[in-house]
């Protein structure tokens, strides 16, 4: 396994952080509800995958609004909340990535924890859920457009430093738990 699966598989989505790894005093077992732990997990997992095969990061923005309006509504397990993820994203890489993730490299990275039903299942059961809206206007579009008609007059260069913040600002958003809570 090249060095990078091996970094995902041991970040797994499947294997609850437990106080060994996290500054938490307990550790989460599969029954527990999802805590900001198993999202910043996820997050980066996510964020890590699109990152090797050079899609496009806001795949993770849309993946984490996918996963985020499902969960919000229904108690699930750790094991669910993983498969829902991997679902999420491999919808989300559809949706706003101009390259694909082949279903074989989704299972590679999922250590054999899900079979591609499992994923197409649960794909299905998030878009009809979610009515079929999982392509919302993301901040990073609202940035871009909103900088590139108010900074007409800035140079190209300041105008792509300014979209650069935004993106910046925009990923550390869409890992806080803090602003899925509120």
């Amino acid at each position: 396994t090249p060095e990078w699966q091996a970094r995902l598989v041991n970040t797994e989505v499947s294997n609850p952080p437990t106080h060994n790894n996290f500054d938490e005093p307990s550790s989460v077992s599969s029954s527990e509800p999802i805590n900001s732990l198993w999202r910043d997990k996820i997050c980066e997992w996510c964020y890590n995958l699109v990152d090797h095969y050079e899609l496009a990061r806001e795949s993770v923005s849309v993946a984490m609004n996918i996963v985020d309006r499902y969960v919000s509504s229904r108690f699930i397990t750790s094991q669910t909340y993983s498969l829902v993820a991997v679902a999420a994203i491999h919808i989300a890489i559809k949706l706003v990535s101009p390259w694909k993730l082949r279903m074989n490299h989704l299972l590679d990275l999922c250590a054999g924890k899900f079979t591609a039903g499992d994923i197409a299942s649960m794909e299905l059961t998030l878009l009809s859920s979610l009515s079929w809206r999982v392509h919302p206007p993301s901040a990073v579009e609202f940035c871009t457009q909103l900088i590139d008609s108010s900074f007409t007059e800035s140079t190209p260069h300041a105008i792509h430093d300014l979209q650069d913040m935004a993106r910046y600002l925009n990923e550390l958003a869409v890992c806080g738990y803090f602003f899925f809570t509120r």
